[in-house]
């Protein structure tokens, strides 16, 4: 998935790339992740970085009777 493109020291279409042209590709430290980060993202708007507790900023909550 090309946002994680944004947000990693890894770049996936150009590991994609040495696949197929038979090049040898290393990763290390595959899995590269800030504990409690969320990678979000949208069809038209560019991926982003946030921390589960931003997740409901500005939301409020409404009870219902």
């Amino acid at each position: 998935m090309t946002a994680f493109d944004q947000v990693s020291k890894h770049n996936t279409s150009t590991a994609y790339v040495r696949l197929a042209l038979q090049e040898a590709v290393t990763l290390p430290d595959v899995y590269v992740t800030m504990p409690g980060h969320y990678v979000v993202r949208d069809l038209d708007t560019l991926p982003g970085v946030f921390h589960g507790d931003a997740f409901f900023d500005g939301i409020k909550r409404v009870s219902g009777s």
